[in-house]
This record gives C-alpha cells, sequence and structure tokens, in this order.
C-alpha cells in the first residue's frame, strides 16, 4: 500500500473553548489531519517543541534515549484510527515496532527528522478540507494549492525566461492541457510554416499620420 508523508505544522490553540489541535498537513492531497489532544497531553509537548527542558528528565527524555541506544528510528506511521484515537507504529532501525500515542510521535518525529505517514487509503478517511479562509483564519497559515506533476514538469522544461504570457505556470498549465488533448507546439509550427503572413494592422507614427 502506498505511504504518504504528513507535514506537522504545530500545536494551535483553538477558540473559543482553547481546546489543543495538532495539525498535520496532506501537501498531494491539499487537505490537513487535525489531530485533537487533551490539555495536559498537549501542552507538555508544545513546551518540549518551544525549547523548554525541566530539571530533571521526564518519559519524552526516557523515550528517546532508549530509541537512540537502539541506533534511531526507521519508521513513524499512523496505521489505525478508532474512535477518535489514532495508533501509531514506531519501528526503530533494529526492526523493533512500538506501539505509541500520537503526542509522543510527534515528539519523536521532531527529534529525530523522520515524517510521520500513514496509508492514503486510511488518510482518506481521516483528512479533511479547509478553504484557504478558514485556514489562514483558524491557524494563521496561508498554503498554496499543489501543483500538478504534469503542469509542474512542463513549467520546467519551458522555463521562465520562454513565458509567452509573463506567467510561467500558467503558460505551463496551458501546455499541460494541450498535451492532454493531444496537441503540442509542433502542431502550431507546422501550419504557418511556409505560408506569407499579410499584416495589415494600421499603426500612428510620431506625427500622427497613418502607416500600413
Amino acid at each position: 500500500m502506498e505511504k504518504t508523508s504528513l507535514e506537522f505544522h504545530g500545536i494551535h490553540v483553538m477558540e473559543p473553548e482553547n481546546e489543543l489541535c495538532a495539525l498535520l498537513r496532506w501537501v498531494e492531497g491539499n487537505k490537513i489531519l487535525p489531530v485533537w489532544l487533551s490539555p495536559l497531553e498537549g501542552s507538555r509537548v508544545m513546551q518540549r517543541l518551544d525549547g523548554y527542558s525541566e530539571t530533571r528528565p521526564n518519559t519524552h527524555d526516557l523515550l528517546l534515549e532508549f530509541i537512540e541506544m537502539a541506533g534511531g528510528v526507521g519508521s513513524i506511521e499512523i496505521v489505525n484510527y478508532y474512535e477518535g484515537t489514532f495508533m501509531i507504529d514506531i519501528v526503530d532501525e533494529t526492526g523493533e515496532v512500538h506501539d505509541a500515542k500520537l503526542t509522543d510521535a510527534l515528539v519523536v518525529s521532531e527529534h529525530f527528522g523522520v515524517p510521520i505517514t500513514v496509508d492514503q487509503e486510511l488518510l482518506n478517511k481521516v483528512s479533511v478540507f479547509v478553504t484557504a479562509d478558514d485556514m489562514e483564519a483558524y491557524f494563521g497559515f496561508h498554503f498554496d494549492p499543489p501543483v500538478p506533476p504534469a503542469a509542474e514538469e512542463a513549467g520546467k522544461t519551458l522555463g521562465s525566461d520562454s513565458s509567452a504570457s509573463g506567467n510561467p505556470q500558467a503558460d505551463a498549465d496551458f501546455e499541460a492541457m494541450m498535451r492532454s488533448l493531444g496537441v503540442s507546439e509542433e502542431d502550431f509550427l507546422e501550419e504557418n510554416d511556409g505560408k506569407e503572413t499579410n499584416d495589415t494592422r494600421v499603426t500612428n507614427d510620431d506625427n500622427g499620420d497613418k502607416e500600413v
């Protein structure tokens, strides 16, 4: 099954109840995965991500220490979702699988730089679409919609200097659409090849006299 990596965009305090929500983003699907956290666990993760350090080791410190002793993290995956709870598998470099809560998985992911992944079939069930206005209003983020692979590749081929409209991305999108219809740039060139151009446009010279 295809695994998709999620982007983590912090933990946010949501009005009016001041509930804590961890925001994970599915870039390709242009959706988000909101995860509601308890005040206690959410606050602990927020403090750690903000760089707060306690005088004595806490449970997160012990968790990270044991994973480092095992050689690090191989993968972090959301494997199931049941009645509002996400089940996470953290696999260390020895291949050992550890059942974990999402709050702990967030700390491990940020510490080791390993993204949280999820099977796309499950992701389709738990992710939601949020409009750009609501995303900015509730989370303070503005995300540009993802660029289709065909349009992105076409934009690389054309290059910004060859943009006819002054908007390379718009040109790339148009070219991708035309190619999907079976029309290429060569088709336009072949139509004009060998034909004379009759330019009957009328312009004004500097003296106001008309020129043809």
